[in-house]
């Protein structure tokens, strides 16, 4: 109504103030504003990062680049090191990405942002590889998917509450003490459809429910070899408990929230029933 924008005390209609943005609205934000606001969380993993590789330099004899080879009988881990460096790299696109939309009020691309930092911290480590070992292509490649698994789980409306990549870890005891980023034979990875992200089941009972896909590896390691335990690259579909809808579908305080995140990523043993 022109008359109820109209002030007596003034001259010309007063305009109503823009409304600020709703807290789901995406804004505008330049790729270095964005990356600006989660400098502690960037410093944090590249400390954390070469802290985990800083022993390798201690056999350096330069700077090392290769190959390495996918799920061969004749690879290391039988493929479980890259798995290891794919999962790695989606966590930490996840994690920026999440960091960025909360400090830099949820701007647009804030996912492609997250990818690019988790795939050039991921190269970062690499360095270190480099100079203890050597780089292998296969790793760089398997960086670039994880982080861009993130990119497009963060992009495609619904598919973060639907697909999750997670890893599930038991000390195998051919490693000593708990290193599960190390222990490859204590590793399974898989996809897991949570049932509660689809329209049709997310208020049934079946909520409850996921269904995963993945890939473990045994027998590669010496120790095992000195059991006479035979290499095994293992394929694996199951169903699971959805321990997030169970436990944390309302979380109200920090801890719950930040355990309930962590279930997005790690699969905890014995909720599943698999056919390996």
């Amino acid at each position: 109504d022109p008359e109820a924008l109209q002030d007596p005390a003034v001259s010309g209609p007063v305009l109503p103030e823009k409304p600020e943005p709703a807290p789901t609205e995406q804004r505008s934000v330049s790729f270095g504003r964005q990356v600006g606001a989660v400098p502690l969380e960037i410093a944090g993993l590249a400390v954390g990062l070469a802290a985990t590789r800083m022993g390798s330099l201690k056999h350096s004899d330069g700077f090392d680049f290769g190959s390495e080879g996918w799920f061969g009988r004749n690879t290391h881990s039988l493929g479980s090191d890259k798995l290891v460096h794919a999962w790695s790299a989606y966590v930490i696109g996840d994690f920026l990405t999440s960091a960025i939309r909360h400090k830099a009020g949820n701007p647009s691309g804030a996912q492609i942002t997250g990818g690019l930092l988790a795939f050039g911290l991921t190269m970062y480590a690499e360095t270190f590889d480099g100079f203890g070992a050597k780089v292998a292509k296969e790793d760089i490649v398997a960086n670039f998917a994880g982080a861009g698994f993130s990119v497009l789980r963060n992009s495609i409306p619904g598919m973060k509450e639907k697909i999750d990549f997670r890893m599930q870890y038991l000390p195998s005891g051919n490693v000593s003490g708990f290193h599960p980023l190390r222990d490859y034979s204590g590793q399974k990875y898989l996809l897991a459809a949570t049932l509660s992200g689809f329209e049709g089941t997310r208020d049934t009972p079946l909520r409850f429910v996921e269904l995963h896909a993945g890939y473990y590896a045994r027998g590669f390691t010496a120790e095992e070899r000195a059991e006479g335990k035979k290499l095994r690259r293992e394929l694996f579909v199951g169903i699971g408990l959805n321990l997030k809808e169970l436990l944390f579908r309302s979380p109200g305080s920090l801890p719950e929230r930040w355990i309930g995140s962590t279930l997005d990523y790690i699969q905890v043993p014995y909720t599943a029933l698999n056919t390996q």
